[in-house]
């Protein structure tokens, strides 16, 4: 078989290998691959092998060897090809270089049906690099401002390394936080620095967390930590950002409501200046709507708002217009099955209830978690140290957050991975791992399919990021059921008793894990076609986060993290972030346009990752169950 393998560049047509039993056969293209020369430490575009049944009985990839500077990038093992010819799966494989010159590895295939083993070649090249970067700050960390105003600092880039290199773009999260104008991509010569204007406009109180991350031709993902901090406005200012963070569609619904701060209500508004994008209104109340027309573009308009003591302001806003997705974009929010009511994200709810059930992150309505619960998490996080590969303290060793869930999980996590990259204010000792795949739905899990991700788990994921289970102190998971019995509330209380089941078993997996968070599904309105994480199961999703919370609050033995009130049977429990919102209806100023979403409306894009990036960037700077293990501020480090 071996003799039949050769290699092919990647826009070769791919040659076909048939092996046959008594009525089942497979075919595996291409045979081989070659990466060509690429930079060490950055991770390449993955190499797909696709395989298709083509007998009349069903075929299964039952296991595979990898080898060499190469890592497993997507695709189930052990999984059933198909059971009618034609039918296909398709595994992917990345190039890491670790050393400079040759590199070789294999890809072995088994199957089931004694069909034979499938050798697959992979090639390439490690170049080294001679380009390094330094920036001129560890973090950004900006002087407190009041809502609505904005301040510049500047950040210098400098190649410091003896080859030229390029700065392809840079990634900034959350929206609060920019970088200026500057004409990517930039080209650095050995020696040379850039300077980059970085803003903060803060839209409400606090202190926000953000990153920005740079990408480079020649040098993995890095980046500097951002801080800022606000007061509330001391004079009537427009508070809105620009451009407006939720983007509008051509020929689809749109409503965007303007805020305003350190006013006195009421607000009246209007418009001043410019024009609003074809199709679009603004009423007095600061609502911007109608139905969009004209083409893809961005417009800018000045609008005015006065309060209740006359007080005057205005602002130069701006609106960005792109091209149909093949969502359903008019779908801008969604009611209460078989009302005209919307529904109401469940930290706005407090008391009241949705289909007789309570609102609230926490029991009694409340958003805020309790005391001695809190106190709890951060006694645990304080306790997080760096393991050994057994899981035994090491001053070398390294701890673990894993990410678990479905498709959206995996597209929200890698982005956020992209920011964390390298990031200068995350703690050194930690290793990010994703774990969410497609498909990785909590039933899943719990039965003999979940094996295949587990497999990917233990047996790529961790030890291609260098670590163990022993290790893994953290998870962070979207949780979601891929066979819901019905609405609400049959589909909470099945996802419910899957997290009760569920749960502890990580304890099992995962010894050392102390921490887990769960974070809510985002709005899932404009999904097309619908399916089971369109609305209002994404909505409903969060009741069941809530009842296996609460379970563990109300001191139930079988979610039991606390060794004083009996065996340690799981981690402690707590929300990450909640993101539902009721598509363009702001909560707490997020907005989910269409926009945030691929043609299927419920797999985020890069506006919708970048989106969730910076919630969770946030938090983990912020929280105090987090920080301790996650955050190093630059302060710190000198």
């Amino acid at each position: 078989m071996l003799g039949l393998m050769r290699l092919v560049a990647a826009s070769t047509l791919l040659l076909v290998s048939m092996f046959a039993g008594a009525s089942s056969s497979v075919s595996v293209q291409p045979l081989s691959y070659n990466f060509g020369t690429q930079f060490i430490g950055k991770s390449y575009p993955a190499a797909t092998f696709t395989l298709t049944d083509t007998g009349t009985t069903s075929v299964s990839v039952v296991s595979y060897t990898l080898t060499g500077p190469f890592q497993w990038s997507s695709g189930l093992v052990p999984q059933r090809i198909g059971s009618t010819p034609s039918t296909s799966v398709a595994l992917t494989v990345t190039f890491h270089p670790t050393v400079p010159g040759p590199a070789s590895g294999s890809l072995v295939l088994y199957f089931n049906d004694n069909l034979p083993s499938v050798t697959l070649t992979l090639v390439g090249m490690g170049q080294t690099n001679q380009a390094a970067i330094a920036y001129s700050a560890a973090e950004v960390v900006f002087p407190s401002l009041t809502v609505g105003s904005s301040a510049t600092q500047n950040l210098t880039l400098t190649n410091t390394g003896s080859a030229t290199l390029t700065v392809s773009e840079a990634l900034v999260t959350p929206a609060i936080f920019s970088v200026g104008s500057e004409s990517f991509p930039i080209t650095l010569s050995a020696g040379d620095s850039t300077t980059l204007a970085v803003s903060y406009a803060p839209v409400a109180p606090g202190t926000q967390h953000g990153t920005i991350s740079f990408v480079y031709n020649s040098l993995p993902y890095s980046g500097v930590g951002l801080t800022g901090t606000a007061t509330a406005a001391t004079a009537l200012t427009v508070a809105t950002t620009s451009p407006i963070p939720g983007f509008a569609t051509q020929g689809a619904s749109y409503s965007y409501s303007l805020s305003a701060a350190g006013g006195t209500p009421p607000y009246a508004w209007s418009l001043i200046g410019g024009a609003l994008p074809d199709g679009l209104t603004l009423n007095s109340q600061g609502t911007i709507a109608g139905t969009v027309g004209g083409s893809a573009s961005g417009t800018s308009f000045e609008v005015q708002v006065s309060d209740g003591n006359s007080n005057v302001a205005s602002g130069l806003i701006g609106i960005v217009v792109e091209t149909r997705t093949g969502a359903s974009c008019s779908n801008i929010s969604w009611n209460i099955t078989g009302t005209t009511s919307p529904e109401v994200p469940m930290d706005q709810l407090g008391a009241n209830g949705y289909l007789g059930y309570r609102g609230g992150l926490y029991p009694g309505g409340m958003n805020t978690m309790p005391p001695s619960h809190q106190a709890a998490g951060i006694n645990l996080a304080s306790e997080i140290q760096p393991l050994d590969a057994n899981g035994n303290p090491s001053p070398t060793g390294k701890y673990v957050l894993l990410s678990l869930g479905t498709s959206d999980a995996a597209y929200e996590f890698n982005r956020f991975l992209e920011y964390a990259a390298n990031e200068s204010t995350i703690n050194p000792n930690l290793v990010i791992v994703e774990g969410a795949m497609g498909a990785e739905a909590l039933d899943t899990l719990l039965e003999v399919e979940g094996f295949a991700f587990w497999s990917n788990i233990y047996n790529w994921f961790l030890p291609d990021a260098g670590v163990t289970p022993q290790q893994v102190v953290v998870i962070w998971m979207e949780p979601e059921d891929a066979h819901p019995p019905g609405g609400f509330p049959l589909d909470m209380q099945q996802l419910h008793n899957e997290l009760r089941d569920f749960i502890p078993a990580l304890r099992v997996r995962f010894p050392n894990l102390k921490l887990l968070y769960l974070a809510s599904r985002a709005y899932a309105g404009y999904a097309n076609p619908v399916k089971v994480v369109s609305e209002p199961y994404s909505y409903d999703q969060a009741f069941a986060l809530q009842a296996v919370i609460a379970d563990q609050l109300n001191g139930d033995p079988a979610l039991n993290f606390d060794p004083i009130q009996g065996p340690v049977v799981a981690p402690w429990i707590a929300w990450e972030n909640y993101k539902w919102g009721n598509g363009m209806t702001a909560h707490d100023g997020l907005v989910w346009a269409c926009q945030d979403f691929r043609s299927d409306g419920y797999h985020v894009t890069g506006l919708g990752e970048d989106k969730f990036s910076g919630l969770l960037m946030n938090f983990l700077k912020s929280d105090p169950t987090a920080a301790p293990w996650f955050y190093v501020p630059s302060a710190q480090k000198r």
